[in-house]
Order: structure tokens, then C-alpha cells, then sequence
């Protein structure tokens, strides 16, 4: 049991150097907190497990794109306080953060002693402390950790979006890991073929984007010909998210040798570090959007079996029928037509024909991959 408050856990969480704000406790107070131990969390559903245990061509087992399957399993952190005075809490305090260093917590204020996790990032440690607050004085856990399941994909929940996945987490064949929290692909935020701007994303979907995931720019890849981007003239998400509507064909197969200016527009907006985090997505956040993923995958040197798995996992999402090997084959078919001993290297030769430099494709590769 203990006796005693450290005031070190407020000053990592807010950076303050006063004792503002809170009492020492009284020698004669005895207080404690109980939490359970936990294995890795699992950040995927026990269907989606089983998929990613399995064979990547073994989708059509688990998941055929007719049910909204895709979001991610969450977490419950519980935890119980004892204190000798009897007094009741006023309200719990949740900090955590991924950072070994301890900087750049997030802070939740909870009545009741547990919280639930949504969008946990994927092999990854969490560090937390949970804090009693009655009165003026803030009971302290000391720090914590859980970690995450590492497997991708890293699947999210975006209230009111299906298919929503982070492209970051895996590690490239080079050894590098892909960074978290930069690039999300999805379905689409807002219908489409109307004539009045209809979301179809959530205010709290909204609010995982804009506040949660920090995002800056949409790359909405719907043809505006007919009105498929849903009378959008800027994102969904408000005018303070950068709109880049880059509409490509159903075609998907042949877009990137017969749409090398879309390709050129879109991977130009990853050339710009001040443009993420970005979201990019046609309808359902399979086929164009699989075509971006797939050679944006390419150009970070991921393995080919992470990238059959990332688009044959657009399955769990309600996409209106299941998607097989045969667009993601034609792809790999194309791409290895191109100058290179491994795919990164050739998707660099891709990139080269579309008038990229390699200083520009480095600079992607150096924005999206961790040293």
C-alpha cells in the first residue's frame, strides 16, 4: 500500500513546475490500485485472426465483402482503487503513450475505473498511469505498459466508413517498418451520385480522423463526370483538410499505364510532407484505392505477401461482393515489366516514366518508413 503522492507523473503529463493544483497526502493514508495482467492484446476480431493465421488466398473462407467485418477488436483497461479514508472518487485520469520517453501523453477523464481502446496501433508498447482524483489531490498508479499483437493490417473503426486501414506497421523487405498514423486508405465519407453533399461518415467518425488520427489532406479518387464524388468541392471533413480530387476510371486493371496523369497527381501529394497525415479513397476502398495501396506499397519495398493480404482484407468490409487475386495478380504482372532487381526497384523504374525523381521517391520513402 501508499503512503505517499510522487508528483512526477503530473509534471511528465503536462510539462508544469509548480505543485499547483494539488496536495500531498497525509502520512496516514494507505491507497492502491489493482490491475490485471494482460498478454499481448490482439488489435484484430478472432474471424480476422483466423484469416491472417491462414493462407492470404484463404479469404474466401472468412469474409466475402457483403458484411461489415473490417473494424478492429478493442480493449478494455479496468482497473480498481482502494483507499483507507473510504472517501469516493471524483473521477479517474487514463494517460498513455507509445513513446518510450515518456513525452506526448493523451489524457482521458473517466467516471467509471475502466476505459476501451479503439484503433490501437499494431506491435507497438503502451505506457500508462492511471490516476484517483478527489478533491484537490490526485492519487497516483505509477507507470504501466500492455503491448500490441504485430500483424498487420492495422484495421480501424471510422464510425460510418467501411474498409478503413492504416497502411503503416508492416516491415519492409529491407527491414524498415512503415510508419503508423500517416497514410490511411477507406471507403468513401460521403455518398455519392447525388446532387446536395450527403456524408455518410459520423460526427464521431469525423472526430477520428480530424482529432484522433490528425488528418490534413484527402485524396478522393471518384470521377466527378458523373457525379460519383457526390457534389464535393471541398473534403467532407471541412475546409481545413486539404481536398485533392484525382478521379480515376473503373478500369482498374489497365490505370496505371492509361491514367499516368492521375498516378503523377496523387503520388505528388505524397511527395509533401506538409500534406499528412492523408486519407485517400474511391467508393469502397478497394479497387482504385487497391491500386494506390499497391504501388505505394511497392515504392516502400514491401513483401508481396503483405500486400496480398492488405487487399484481399478489403473483404471484411461491406464492399458489395468479395475481390479475388486477379486485379492485384495484373498488377504485380505489370510492375515486374519494369527495370529492377526487386519490386522496389521497379516501382521506382514506374515511377521514373511518370517523371519522378528518385529524390522525390526517396523523400516519400524517408517520410513513411522508420531509420
Amino acid at each position: 500500500m501508499k503512503k505517499y503522492f510522487l508528483f512526477v507523473l503530473p509534471f511528465i503529463l503536462s510539462g508544469c513546475s509548480s505543485l499547483e493544483g494539488f496536495k500531498a497526502i497525509e502520512e496516514n493514508v494507505e491507497y492502491s490500485f489493482s490491475f490485471s495482467d494482460y498478454d499481448v492484446i490482439n488489435t484484430h476480431t478472432p474471424l480476422q485472426s483466423s484469416y491472417l493465421a491462414d493462407t492470404y488466398d484463404s479469404i474466401g473462407k472468412y469474409a466475402e465483402g457483403t458484411s461489415e467485418l473490417s473494424r478492429p477488436q478493442t480493449f478494455t483497461l479496468s482497473w480498481s482503487f482502494d483507499i483507507s479514508t473510504g472517501q469516493e472518487v471524483d473521477y479517474y485520469s487514463l494517460s498513455y503513450t507509445t513513446d518510450p520517453s515518456l513525452n506526448g501523453f493523451v489524457t482521458h477523464h473517466l467516471e467509471n475505473p475502466s476505459y476501451t481502446f479503439t484503433n490501437l496501433f499494431i506491435g507497438a508498447e503502451y505506457f500508462y498511469f492511471v490516476t484517483a482524483n478527489i478533491g484537490d489531490v490526485a492519487y497516483s498508479s505509477g507507470i504501466k505498459s500492455f503491448e500490441t499483437i504485430d500483424k498487420g493490417p492495422r484495421n480501424l473503426y471510422v464510425s460510418g466508413v467501411t474498409n478503413a486501414r492504416d497502411l503503416g506497421g508492416y516491415t519492409t523487405s529491407s527491414g524498415k517498418r512503415v510508419k503508423q498514423g500517416l497514410v490511411y486508405r477507406m471507403g468513401q465519407l460521403n455518398e455519392r451520385y447525388v446532387l446536395n453533399i450527403t456524408p455518410l461518415i459520423s460526427l464521431n467518425g469525423r472526430k477520428t480522423l480530424l482529432d484522433d488520427f490528425k488528418v490534413k489532406s484527402e485524396i478522393d479518387l471518384r470521377e466527378i463526370y458523373n457525379n460519383e464524388s457526390g457534389a464535393l468541392y471541398d473534403s467532407v471533413l471541412g475546409k481545413e483538410v486539404n481536398y485533392f480530387p484525382y478521379h480515376m476510371g473503373w478500369d482498374v486493371v489497365n490505370i496505371p499505364k492509361n491514367e499516368t496523369e492521375m498516378m503523377r497527381n496523387v503520388f505528388k501529394v505524397f511527395t509533401d510532407i506538409e500534406n499528412y497525415p492523408i486519407v485517400f479513397h474511391c467508393a469502397i476502398g478497394t479497387d482504385r484505392t487497391g491500386v494506390v495501396a499497391f504501388y505505394l506499397s511497392a515504392l516502400l519495398g514491401l513483401e508481396p505477401e503483405d500486400m496480398y493480404r492488405d487487399y484481399l482484407f478489403s473483404n471484411f468490409g461491406n464492399i458489395g461482393g468479395s475481390r479475388g487475386l486477379d486485379n492485384i495478380n495484373s498488377h504485380f504482372n505489370y510492375i515486374n515489366t519494369f527495370a529492377g532487381a526487386t519490386l522496389q526497384e521497379k516501382a521506382f523504374s514506374y515511377f521514373n516514366i511518370l517523371g519522378f525523381s528518385n529524390n522525390e521517391l526517396d523523400t516519400i520513402c524517408e517520410i513513411m518508413l522508420e531509420n
